[in-house]
Formats: structure tokens, C-alpha cells, sequence
């Protein structure tokens, strides 16, 4: 009886070619290949793992629900061979690859940035910004190696590494009516116009989680996207903002002050996948950032 054989790294390329141009005449322009020659792989790669991937309507392929689940495992096996090969270059001093990470707070994460490149500036480095979501998007997607984010605990199927715990501060207007206090209780937030982050933000989760559990209702007067234009809607006079102290930078329009019972809410980590720390850059920025902050 023969056994079925492992398909093959350039069965895999050709066969997530073929879903990423739509097409197998798409797939073969970019592989530069014939048709047949794509063709030919996937109908080798079919017989090989015993299932049809595609459906052929027309010239269009569409992907069965195995064929689904093969491109799942394939991005995630090809992905992890192209990070591992990163590994082999940068060991024999070959690599030129970049240290890609993602972020939301620019401030700690230019600062954790900073060390890594005062120790290893040989390694480039390439910065992505967004939401707590967004961001694992990025890092499920391989698009980046470690992200710095908000999280109210560690998530088993990454490694998490505690980077700085912060309090929450509401933000105002230098002129507004409460500027004359130097803290606020959580409890007097209740009723003030509040300016939250979009759905997806781990500040607007962490301070709405909080005020749930402490009974206090949160009047939200505007959703608005990006810490940026959170500030400037404060400034435009909309309502409050909430912001982790850390983040606090000196702007003359504004007066934060702590809110009490929101003091050390907000954990920042660095997350990464398990596999990355295999990719010395990634376990270098962790070691040298493995300080807890306050």
C-alpha cells in the first residue's frame, strides 16, 4: 500500500498563490510559472493530503471547507519556516530581517524600543500601530513578532510578559470647572460627559469595566477613534478623558488629575507568540525589558 506523502513547502507556496491571486493564471504570473505547472501542484497536493481543495466554478476556484483548514495550516507552517530561517541567517550574522513591532501607546513602547536599540543596533526595526485587537490581528497574521498592549491578565496561548502597570487620570481642559482639583473619586466621574476610544481599545474596557464594578454609570457623550483624537475632542470641549499616567505628555490645554479607584488598572505587556522566542531579536527585547515599571 503506498503511503501518502507531506506535501511540500513549494506545494504550500503555490497553493496559498493560487487563493492570494484568485486564480491559477494570477498564481502563476507571480510564481513566474506556467498554468500548467500550478495546475499540476495542486492536483499533486490534493492527491497527496486525500481531499479536494478547491471548488472550479468557471475560471473562479473556490476554496472547499478542507481546503479552508489547509490554508489555515499552511500560512501557520510556512510562516513559522520563514521566522525559523530568520533564526538560522541571524545566527550566522546574515540577517538583515527587522524586528517588527506592534503597538498602542507609542510613549512606552518608543522608550522599551529605545534600550533594545542602544544594545543591538544592528537590527532594524519596524513599527505598527493600533487597538488591543487590531493588534492581535497583526501578530496572528505574522505581520508583526511582539506587540506591546494592554491586557487584565495573560493569555495562555501567547507568551505574555508584564511591562509597567499604570493608574487611570481623567483628562479636561485647563479651563474647566473641576481643573482646581488635584484627584477625583471614581463615584464624581458619575454623570460627566465622557469621550471614549472605539470598541476594541483596552483603556475604554479596563475604566467601563471598573465603573461596572463599582456601580457607577458612565455617561459616554462621543466615541471617537485613536488616543490623538480623544485629546483633541477634549480640547474642543466634548467631555472628558480617561488616560494611563504614563502616557500623560505636557500640553497646556489640559489638566489630569488621578481618579481614585482606578489607581494600577491598566497592565501593559509584551506578547509574542510562544514560537517567536525562537527569533533572538524577539527574546533580546524581552530580556532587556523585563523590569516591571510603576
Amino acid at each position: 500500500m503506498r503511503h501518502k506523502q507531506s506535501p511540500s513547502v513549494r506545494q504550500l507556496q503555490v497553493f496559498l498563490a493560487v487563493i492570494d491571486e484568485q486564480g491559477v493564471s494570477g498564481a502563476a504570473r507571480k510564481l513566474g510559472v506556467s498554468q500548467p505547472a500550478v495546475t499540476n501542484m495542486i492536483q499533486s497536493l490534493e492527491k497527496e493530503i486525500g481531499t479536494i481543495l478547491f471548488r472550479r466554478i468557471g475560471r473562479k476556484m473556490l476554496l472547499t471547507e478542507p481546503g479552508d483548514k489547509v490554508a489555515r495550516a499552511a500560512r501557520h507552517a510556512l510562516n513559522e519556516t520563514n521566522r525559523l530561517l530568520d533564526s538560522v541567517k541571524y545566527a550566522t550574522g546574515n540577517s538583515v530581517t527587522p524586528l517588527r513591532i506592534g503597538y498602542s501607546a507609542p510613549q512606552m513602547m518608543l522608550s522599551a524600543a529605545r534600550k533594545f536599540r542602544t544594545a543591538h543596533p544592528s537590527v532594524p526595526l519596524q513599527f505598527h500601530a493600533g487597538n488591543t485587537s487590531t493588534l492581535f490581528e497583526l501578530l496572528d497574521d505574522y505581520q508583526v513578532d511582539l506587540v506591546s498592549i494592554g491586557l487584565s491578565s495573560p493569555m495562555e496561548d501567547y507568551h505574555c510578559q508584564l511591562y509597567v502597570r499604570q493608574s487611570l487620570y481623567l483628562v479636561m481642559r485647563c479651563d474647566d470647572p473641576l481643573a482646581h482639583l488635584d484627584e477625583i473619586a471614581l463615584e464624581a466621574t458619575e454623570g460627566l460627559p465622557f469621550i471614549m476610544r472605539e470598541e476594541g481599545s483596552y483603556t475604554r474596557k479596563v475604566f467601563l469595566d471598573t465603573c461596572a464594578q463599582k456601580g457607577v454609570r458612565t455617561n459616554i457623550a462621543l466615541e471617537i477613534y485613536s488616543r490623538e483624537a480623544t485629546k483633541e475632542a477634549v480640547a474642543h470641549g466634548f467631555g472628558y478623558g480617561t488616560i494611563p499616567h504614563r502616557e500623560i505628555t505636557q500640553d497646556p490645554r489640559f489638566k489630569t488629575i488621578p481618579i481614585l479607584g482606578c489607581e494600577k488598572i491598566c497592565d501593559e505587556y509584551f506578547v509574542c507568540r510562544k514560537s517567536a522566542l525562537t527569533f533572538p531579536p524577539v527574546k533580546q527585547f524581552l530580556d532587556i525589558n523585563s523590569v516591571v515599571l510603576k
